[in-house]
């Protein structure tokens, strides 16, 4: 049976929690003739995008799990996990100490700055590199080694938009400051334009920032309909928040994003009310099996809802070690653009030949604590 299909096996969360993280002699020390896969992983764990890296982290975990109790012949995968700190030159600096090291067969990179700023290394190298958590434009364009496994700009806003394109005329943005949101407020922009409405404003605020009242007074000031608000982390909570404090009830919407379990839990009830796009894994009562299957398993295993971030990095995995299995070896990006149109626990996903992939995202709104499935 096709690994990417497998019924996910019951995991010991103490082995999870656990997992040994490897040093770069360590991890360089494995020799290409155990037929085991060296992978590094590029994470924020530390620094404003630090729960996106735990999330991240704990899917790989899962995914390195399945493939082990799978008894299928897959390959026994080694994963070197390097904080980035959140920033560009964090992830160029892990991936040159690593390249001092030794050569991974694969890399997952997260975040779209940080993954901007390795992949002219990664390319030069000839290495397979599967890009998440990262919506940011040209990511795999004109590479012959990258492929995002996340959801662009377009797919990313596309459901979430479109809902407010039909219900307001005037709308104005939040948008962190990074390539990520900048990305996010251009292609809304776009869209709003094109629907012969109206971007009343658009704001940034940075990423570390605590106070963004000057920011939402700006863009309340254009008397929009509704606010759009993109980001993450303890940012997007303020943002949040505080355009609650000072807008009343004004209608809020935000990206999959907003769906992280920790930026709910820090809004508590000023979360309520806002619609977002995101996966069924954000919902809190799955009709797949298989995603119901998984997110129960996460919650046993880490005490915490689980969001689409652990499910990309556990399906990058898994379609790492499919990839390796089909190329004979070491994957590369021809054999694994081949396996488009699998799925895995975050249901279908199909990738071009440029490396990018077509993700499916619905629109789920935040009522009394829960999400659930909004109609367009």
């Amino acid at each position: 049976m096709h690994a990417l299909k497998r019924v996910l096996p019951a995991l010991l969360p103490a082995v999870l929690l656990a997992a040994p993280s490897l040093s770069i002699s360590d991890w360089a020390a494995v020799g290409r003739s155990s037929g085991r896969l060296k992978v590094v992983a590029l994470l924020p764990l530390t620094g404003p995008a630090v729960s996106l890296g735990m999330f991240l982290r704990y899917g790989i975990e899962l995914g390195r799990r399945e493939l082990a109790e799978s008894g299928e012949g897959g390959a026994d995968v080694d994963v070197l996990y390097l904080d980035t700190m959140s920033e560009p030159e964090g992830g160029a600096a892990a991936i040159q100490a690593v390249l001092a090291k030794g050569r991974p067969d694969a890399v997952i990179c997260a975040l779209s700055s940080v993954s901007r700023a390795v992949i002219p290394f990664l390319e030069r190298e000839g290495i397979l590199t599967v890009v998440t958590a990262a919506d940011g434009p040209d990511l795999t364009k004109g590479t012959k080694h990258v492929v995002r496994l996340y959801p662009g700009a377009r797919d990313n806003l596309g459901p979430v938009a479109n809902y407010m394109l039909l219900r307001f005329d005037n709308i104005a943005a939040l948008y962190i400051d990074e390539d990520s949101g900048r990305e996010d407020q251009r292609m809304l922009a776009k869209m709003v334009g094109d629907a012969g409405k109206t971007l009343s404003a658009a704001e940034p605020f940075e990423s570390r920032a605590v106070d963004i009242r000057p920011a939402i007074d700006r863009v309340l000031a254009s008397s929009p309909d509704a606010v759009f608000v993109t980001g993450y982390g303890r940012a997007l909570v303020s943002a949040i928040r505080q355009l609650r404090e000072l807008a009343g009830g004004m209608p809020i919407f935000s990206e999959a994003n907003f769906g992280n379990p920790t930026v709910l839990k820090a809004l508590g009830e000023a979360a309520d009310g806002i619609v977002f796009d995101g996966t069924d894994l954000e919902l809190s009562v799955s009709a797949d099996k298989r995603t119901e299957q998984f997110r129960r398993l996460y919650r046993e295993t880490f005490r915490t809802d689980p969001y689409h971030l652990v499910g990309f990095a556990h399906d990058s995995i898994l379609l790492l070690a499919e990839a390796a299995r089909k190329a004979g070896g070491k994957p590369d990006k021809a054999a694994l653009t081949s396996l488009s149109h699998f799925k895995g626990v975050m249901g279908g996903i199909f990738l071009d030949p440029e490396g990018e992939s077509r993700i499916s995202l619905r629109l789920i709104l935040r009522q009394k604590g829960r999400n659930v499935p909004l109609e367009s």
